[in-house]
């Protein structure tokens, strides 16, 4: 698939690929490395990778900004 710079495709299509990416990696890459690596990583669950995700994104706790539930909502409160 090739693939197009994100300012050149519309803002609903640039959000659906972000998402996609974002649970692709909470829900298939961390885990596997946490499981898989030499290292102790303290978390292996992929409802955790996300959460630290998206508080570290939102500076905070990612309920206090995002519509639950954020994988489909992903959209701010107000």
């Amino acid at each position: 698939m090739t693939q197009l710079p994100l300012t050149l495709l519309s803002e609903e299509k640039s959000h659906a690929i972000h998402i996609e990416r974002y649970l692709h990696l909470t829900k298939n890459v961390m885990p596997i490395l946490a499981k898989t690596t030499q290292t102790d990583w303290p978390v292996q669950n992929d409802h955790c990778f996300q959460r630290i995700v998206l508080d570290a994104i939102c500076d905070g706790p990612w309920y206090d900004k995002i519509i639950r539930p954020a994988y489909q909502g992903n959209r701010p409160l107000g």
